[in-house]
C-alpha cells in the first residue's frame, strides 16, 4: 500500500463505524429500476469507511448533474483538508489528489481505489442513493437491499423521504454515507464550476 493510501485508512487512527445510522434502513426505503427520473442534486456529509480491521472516517461535497453526465464527489479529511476529488462524465472518470496531480481512466472503482486506497462506485451511486437499480448492469432486489456490481446497498431515509444514509458492502469494505444535507437542482440554474470537471482541459 502506497503512502497515500495509507494516509487516507489511517488518519485520525483506526476509528469504529459511527452508529448513529447502524439501524436497519426504514421499510419504505424501496428500489426501482431507473427510468429518466430527475436525479440531479448537491450534497455534503460524512463517509465511515472499513477495510478488514482498519476504519477511517472523512467529510465529502457531491455534486451530481446526471441530465448534463457527470458527478464529482470531494473527500476530505475531518478538519477540511482535501484528501482528493473523483469526478465521472461522458469521457471517463477523472481524480485530483491533494498535490493537485490528475488522474484519468475509465473505470471508476480502479481509479478511485489508486487515488484513495478503497473503490468508490460512482458509475452507479447517484442512483442507488436516490433508490433506483441501474438498467445497465445485471441487479438483484430483495427486501430492502439491491444487490448490484458485486455490491450489497442498503438505505436509510428521513422523514421527508431523502436520503439520509446508505450503507454498501463489498467483500472486505464496507462504507457508509450519512447525508447532512441533500437537496434537488435545477441543472439551468448551476453554473458547472468546478476544479477538474467537467471542464477537460486538463
Amino acid at each position: 500500500m502506497n503512502q497515500a493510501k495509507f494516509r487516507f485508512l489511517s488518519f485520525l487512527s483506526a476509528v469504529s463505524l459511527l452508529s448513529g445510522c447502524a439501524t436497519l434502513p426504514n421499510d419504505n426505503a424501496v428500489w426501482q429500476a431507473y427510468s429518466n427520473q430527475n436525479i440531479d442534486f448537491n450534497a455534503f456529509g460524512r463517509l465511515s469507511i472499513k477495510v478488514e480491521t482498519r476504519g477511517s472516517h472523512g467529510n465529502f461535497d457531491w455534486n451530481n448533474q446526471h441530465s448534463e453526465n457527470f458527478s464529482v464527489i470531494d473527500i476530505n479529511t475531518p478538519l477540511g483538508n482535501t484528501i482528493g476529488e473523483l469526478c465521472k462524465d461522458s469521457m471517463g472518470v477523472v481524480a485530483e489528489n491533494n498535490k493537485g496531480e490528475i488522474f484519468t481512466g475509465k473505470n471508476a472503482a480502479e481509479l478511485s481505489e489508486r487515488l484513495l486506497g478503497f473503490p468508490v462506485p460512482i458509475d452507479y451511486l447517484d442512483l442507488w442513493v436516490n433508490g433506483y437499480a441501474s438498467t445497465q448492469a445485471p441487479y438483484k432486489i430483495s427486501g430492502n437491499k439491491l444487490y448490484q456490481d458485486n455490491w450489497t446497498i442498503e438505505r436509510v431515509l428521513d422523514k421527508n423521504q431523502q436520503p439520509k444514509a446508505i450503507m454498501l458492502q463489498r467483500n472486505e469494505l464496507s462504507m457508509t454515507i450519512f447525508f447532512d444535507e441533500f437537496s434537488k437542482l435545477n441543472h439551468q440554474n448551476d453554473n458547472n464550476q468546478h476544479l477538474i470537471c467537467p471542464n477537460r482541459s486538463l
